[in-house]
């Protein structure tokens, strides 16, 4: 069945069954066609152990922020590409959560095997206005006044910054948030991806990108304000006072080691952590919490006439 044409800022209740067996009654509310406040919550990778060990972040991350959005993840959601029995845990550690709460998600490495898992599509219904042949996988939504753009690092970077070129020029948001798998600006010296940095970091300079969200590096790691410079392979790009905010996360339990930079404002290792990102007017507060609920990290950003975003530190000074 399919839900068509739903009312802007409408609640709605539904139910699944078969005539005779029936689930709970379900409730959610849709998005205002208007700019208007919202928050959501960014996941970096879930991967290993989703019953044991994520399903407490994901119902932390839900008491953190009940009324958020939507839940983003930056890929990697399952270890094994096409097992039944992972994708299965994924929703069995969020179980209400995910009927009431929209998901939205880049493919990591790990929902491919040769190509992109045979769940994807059949799991989620996220547009399908991307480049041929990526349809689900590259894709972008417009929510109260920003666009939230997903892009797929595992294959065709050049067919992909050319359609972003297009959707960044046509955009009349206020906001422009990116989410991907691999970072561009690793956490680790030996998992550098120069060629996605080259491709796509001048089409974010040009257009004002305000935030990237990725994954993939299993550690915590939130650059500067960054603005690709093209000094070749032996240099990354230059930390300036404009640019866009980078973060790399991990949600699940499986961590690596960080290797801490100069452009890195702050970093964590062995730390599963979520994201509240709440956006207001002409205001980005972002805070990073531990599975604790514990704060780890934060920053505000301020749009400014004619001027570059103003970042406002705000993480805990004594650690």
């Amino acid at each position: 069945m399919e839900f068509n044409d739903p009312a802007p800022q409408a609640r709605y209740v539904y139910r699944v069954g078969d005539g005779s067996n029936w689930s709970e009654w379900i409730q959610f509310r849709t998005a205002s066609t208007d700019p208007g406040p919202f928050a959501f919550v960014y996941f970096g990778d879930a991967q290993n152990d989703l019953k044991s060990h994520w399903s407490r972040m994901v119902r932390e991350a839900y008491r953190g922020a009940p009324e958020a959005a939507f839940l983003l993840h930056a890929g990697d959601l399952v270890d094994l590409a096409n097992s039944d029995a992972q994708w299965g845990e994924w929703f069995d550690a969020d179980g209400f959560i995910h009927r009431m709460t929209p998901c939205i998600a880049a493919p990591g490495n790990h929902e491919y095997a040769g190509e992109l898992s045979r769940h994807w599509q059949v799991t989620f219904a996220f547009p399908e206005h991307g480049p041929d042949g990526l349809a689900q996988a590259v894709y972008f939504i417009d929510y109260q006044g920003a666009r939230i753009i997903i892009l797929n690092s595992n294959e065709r970077l050049r067919d992909q910054a050319d359609w972003l070129e297009t959707v960044l020029a046509e955009s009349k948001e206020r906001w422009i948030i990116v989410s991907f798998h691999h970072p561009i600006y690793s956490s680790a010296q030996g998992r550098d991806n120069p060629e996605l940095r080259d491709r796509w970091q001048p089409v974010f300079d040009r257009f004002g990108v305000d935030l990237v969200l990725q994954g993939h590096d299993h550690t915590y790691a939130r650059t500067k304000m960054m603005f690709h410079e093209d000094l070749g392979t032996r240099a990354w790009s230059r930390s300036v006072g404009a640019g866009t905010v980078h973060v790399i996360s991990v949600s699940g339990p499986k961590m690596y080691p960080v290797d801490k930079r100069p452009f890195m404002s702050r970093t964590a290792q062995g730390t599963q952590l979520y994201q509240i990102i709440t956006i207001d007017g002409d205001q980005l507060h972002y805070e990073a919490r531990t599975v604790t609920g514990g704060w780890h990290d934060a920053f505000t950003l301020r749009k400014r006439v004619g001027q570059s975003n103003q970042i406002v530190e705000q993480f805990p000074t004594s650690q």
